[in-house]
Order: C-alpha cells, then sequence, then structure tokens
C-alpha cells in the first residue's frame, strides 16, 4: 500500500487533452492545409508533476552516486538505500534533527532558492571517526561527544558534505551555481525559504559494518520545476513521467494559486 506522501507511480501525465487530441486528428483529416495545433504553454500543474518524477529519478540516481563516494571514505562494504520520497513545507525540516544533527544549507543562485543536505548524528559523527582514525590510528568514542564537538565534526566531514553535495547537483540538464553553504545543527528560515515553501525530501540509509544512519536531502518544488522546464526536456536519467496525487494539507489550499 503506497504510504501517504510519498511519490506515487502513475500513468503518463500528457501535455494535452483528449479533446485536443480529437479535435487534431479532425482537422489533419478535412483540412489538408493545417499544419498542426498552435503551440501552448504547459499547464504549471502538469511542469510540476513531470519535475516530481524527476526527482523521484533523482532520488535512485544518487543512492548509485553516494556509495563510491562512502566506499573512497573508508567503508568498503557499505550499502546506500533509498529509503522514502515525501513532500513537505520547509517548516518540518527541523524536525529531522533529533538531538545533535549535522544540516548544510545549500544557497544556489539561479533559480535563487535553499537547499538542504542532512546527516544524522551517527552518520556525521561516523565519517568523522573514520577520517581521524585514519589520521591518527585510533581514537575514542567519546571525543566527539563534548558540547561544541559539532564544530570538529563539520571540519572534518567537509569534504565528503561538499562531494555529496556536487553529486546531487549535476545532471540536471544546466548548471546550478552554488551562491554558498552553511552548515548548521538547525535549519532557519531565510530569503530563499519561508515556513511553507513546497520541499521533496529524499531519505537514503547507510549501512555498514562502521557507521550507520541517515542522510537526507530537502529539494524545493518550485526550483526543480524551474530547472527542468529550462532545460527544455529532462536529462536522460529523469525520463518518463510520474503524478504525486496526495500533497500535504499545507499545500492543498495553494493549488489553485497558479
Amino acid at each position: 500500500m503506497q504510504q501517504s506522501g510519498a511519490f506515487a507511480e502513475e500513468e503518463p501525465v500528457l501535455g494535452f487533452s483528449e479533446d485536443m487530441l480529437l479535435e487534431h486528428m479532425l482537422q489533419e483529416t478535412l483540412n489538408p492545409a493545417y499544419e498542426g495545433p498552435e503551440p501552448q504553454a504547459v499547464p504549471v500543474a502538469i511542469r510540476r508533476e513531470q519535475a516530481l518524477h524527476g526527482l523521484r529519478k533523482r532520488a535512485t540516481y544518487y543512492a548509485l552516486q553516494l556509495q563510491p563516494l562512502l566506499r573512497l571514505w573508508g567503508f568498503p562494504t557499505v550499502r546506500v538505500q533509498l529509503k522514502q520520497r515525501k513532500l513537505l513545507p520547509f517548516a518540518e525540516l527541523s524536525g529531522l534533527a533529533t538531538g545533535r544533527s549535522y544540516f548544510n544549507l545549500v544557497s544556489i543562485e539561479e533559480p535563487r532558492s535553499l537547499w538542504t543536505m542532512h546527516c544524522s548524528r551517527s552518520l556525521a559523527e561516523g565519517l568523522a571517526q573514520q577520517r581521524l582514525r585514519k589520521r591518527y590510528g585510533s581514537l575514542e568514542n567519546s571525543e566527539l561527544e563534548d558540547e561544541g564537538a559539532h564544530s570538529a565534526v563539520f571540519l572534518e566531514i567537509g569534504e565528503f558534505l561538499r562531494k555529496a553535495r556536487d553529486a546531487m547537483l549535476a545532471g540536471w540538464g544546466g548548471t546550478l551555481a552554488v551562491a554558498g553553504c552553511r552548515p548548521v545543527l538547525r535549519p532557519r528560515f531565510t530569503k530563499e525559504a519561508s515556513p511553507s515553501d513546497e520541499y521533496a525530501l529524499l531519505s537514503y540509509r547507510v549501512e555498514s559494518p562502521e557507521v550507520s544512519g541517515d542522510l537526507h536531502w530537502a529539494i524545493p518544488v518550485s526550483a526543480a520545476v524551474q530547472v527542468l522546464s529550462a532545460a527544455g526536456q529532462e536529462p536522460a536519467e529523469f525520463s518518463g513521467f510520474d503524478w504525486f496525487r496526495n500533497p500535504h494539507p499545507a499545500f492543498k489550499a495553494k493549488s489553485g494559486r497558479n
């Protein structure tokens, strides 16, 4: 049974109706001079549905990119599994933090937007411990338990955060320029993201004998629509269509705005 709030697989979402198709067939049959229908802008709702499918495809592809990054970090038998896809407002992203947690806020220049990467404490500190063990040969786990140790963790995993970020931003059919990154313990509201903005949450589970934990990406749906529309077509790994049928309650009131 499909969970409420997840991306659901559906029949292809076409950019025209049955009536439009019938009109086109009649004109071709009865009017020899007919050259085809006038170009029409793809409705916002259809572009959104196509973008959601693009995000669904991207979610699967990203898991394949993460695995070699983690193996190079020192986890030869690591597995990365896509655990969940769902929509939620930006205000709910802070719910990912249970105790100490690690967020990386990525500001994109065009379209101006805020993309958010989150590592659970066990994953972030496991990555940091692996890096420190390589450097010093041994490490007491308690060394990362002190208050304020999160700054040291961010420093140690900075290279992984950068490579994981670049992997997510690649392959969108255009260049996504990074304006800046901010490591924080909880996401905060900015000019780039308001509490009610719609985000697609992609959740991954990382498992290996040395480390386990969760990694999330929260991507603004409006930015995904703009990027994929500007590209003219979806990249190869984004091909096909999908349809999100159960929007988060926070978005139902917005559905008629565009």
